[in-house]
């Protein structure tokens, strides 16, 4: 007896080219840059009831701004394009319907054993202004063991072009020593540690055992500081990621 499975994806792109039913949009922002929340499913045609591999993929759409697809577009190639190939097709025609396809025929067929069970992916618009906006993406994947797997990434870009904002660029590293302190309070205080408390002794696995930012993700976009990290950086999977949002005036030197 042949075993399926529905694997949902929530990725984003918007300059594709959609060939499967299920397309929808629904207005969510329009601080800055308007875009639009869609969502196409994908079935495989030999489907008969619930005995299937589907994918439900839901994105962003920047109504068409080449420079802030890119953005979108480099989260998803991270880790949902199965092969070369598929990758190909999305740079080539914008075609997250290819990439799909690709992804349920390999997820079907068990031909890569890399690829997840289930798997669900969410890219959203964090922060929008006219100087930056913010890109988070959210995956949550099971390929086997006792548990799941969870991991946020990021992405800032200049809303008239679509440029790249590395982290570097929104906290330098000069500013990282000086907003240290105020980062460590956010940080105990959302996990509820004392002010004293030893950070090994609470199960928290910072280099030479001081709090510090190597394994964060920093990014300033509007009137806050984001800080993240993901689960297993600095603690035990089961502690879970840690996201802060400080706003720029505890740490006035990022002001942008």
């Amino acid at each position: 007896m042949r075993v399926c499975r529905t694997v949902k994806l929530l990725i984003a792109s918007a300059t594709c080219a959609m060939g499967a039913s299920g397309l929808g949009a629904q207005t969510a922002n329009t601080d800055t840059l308007v875009w639009q929340s869609r969502t196409q499913s994908f079935r495989d045609a030999k489907c008969a009831a619930r005995a299937c591999t589907a994918a439900e993929l839901t994105w962003p759409d920047f109504s068409g701004r080449i420079g802030p697809q890119a953005r979108v577009n480099e989260l998803l190639l991270i880790t949902l394009a199965p092969s070369e190939n598929a990758r190909a097709e999305l740079q080539r025609r914008r075609s997250i319907a290819a990439v799909g396809r690709e992804f349920l025929n390999a997820a079907g067929s068990g031909s890569d054993p890399g690829l997840p069970w289930d798997a669900r992916r969410t890219i959203s618009v964090v922060c929008n202004t006219p100087a930056r906006v913010l890109l988070r993406s959210d995956e949550s994947s099971f390929t086997g063991g006792a548990h799941g797997n969870s991991f946020s990434l990021f992405a800032a870009f200049a809303p008239a072009t679509g440029a790249k904002v590395p982290p570097e660029a929104m906290v330098p590293a000069a500013a990282r020593a000086a907003i240290l302190p105020m980062v460590e309070r956010a940080f105990r205080r959302e996990r509820e540690l004392a002010p004293t408390a030893s950070l090994p002794e609470q199960g928290y696995t910072f280099k030479d055992d001081h709090f510090e930012l190597s394994t964060a993700f920093l990014a300033v976009c509007g009137s806050s500081l984001f800080v993240h990290w993901n689960a297993y950086s600095i603690a035990s999977y089961a502690a879970g990621p840690t996201h802060l949002v400080i706003p720029l005036d505890s740490v006035p030197m990022l002001r942008q």
